[in-house]
């Protein structure tokens, strides 16, 4: 299997998100599996790339997407869509991912409304759905406190409609979301993130959890005030 690993973190050369994806890719590698990484451009050498360099997975820069506002790209794909879909692996900054063919994509967002932010995702996750190339989005943090207004409230809804999976780090980052797109997401799921333990079996609960409030079953994942 061909899987591509795509991870939205900008501005920084490495995040804590990117723990779960990398060691994910590095066990993809010992299976067998063809495996491809697009992380953004960083001047710097980046240590934890070495170990997914030296497994064989094919390590991709694509440009930082902060202060990358390429409007007259922007208007093409307004303009001729079918035409700008049919060339994403050329003209697409995730284009390089995209070949050869992914069988499957993993999205790796250090927040949960990183594909709404450009319009280099939603390009990128119309082309995927149209290829009928199943994608795993994985959200890794949300702020209870955050005011979505309705125009971003439908671009939400209508990235996480085009993928087959919704991965959350917790039961009450879900619902949290879900409240404020104010829809359910059926093809959610938690992701209980077990890469650095040796038992991932469950563990007692603690009765009623302040931090939560959902009887300590949604420990990580959320932001309050």
């Amino acid at each position: 299997m061909n899987i591509a690993f795509l991870s939205t973190i900008d501005g920084t050369a490495w995040g804590g998100s990117e723990e779960l994806w990398s060691v994910a890719a590095l066990l993809a590698r010992r299976q067998g599996h063809d495996v491809t990484a697009s992380v953004h451009h960083w001047q710097q050498p980046r240590p934890k790339l070495d170990p997914l360099h030296a497994a064989g997975v094919r390590i991709i820069e694509h440009p930082s997407l902060v202060g990358h506002a390429n409007l007259r790209k922007q208007r093409f794909f307004i303009r001729h869509p079918n035409v700008a879909l049919r060339w994403t692996p050329r003209l697409s900054v995730f284009g390089a991912m995209l070949r050869p063919r992914p069988d499957v994509v993993c999205i790796s967002q250090g927040d949960t409304y990183g594909i709404t932010q450009h319009f280099e995702f939603d390009w990128l996750l119309k082309y995927l759905q149209r290829e009928k190339i199943p994608v795993v989005v994985i959200c890794h943090l949300s702020q209870e406190d955050r005011f979505l207004p309705d125009g971003y409230v439908e671009k939400a809804r209508q990235a996480f409609a085009r993928v087959a999976s919704l991965a959350f780090v917790s039961e009450r980052q879900k619902k949290v979301v879900e409240c404020q797109i104010a829809q359910a997401l059926p093809q959610a799921l938690v992701l209980r993130n077990p890469v650095n333990l040796a038992d991932s079996s469950a563990v007692p609960g603690r009765g009623h959890d302040v931090a939560t409030g959902d009887g300590g079953t949604g420990g990580g994942g959320t932001q309050g005030a």
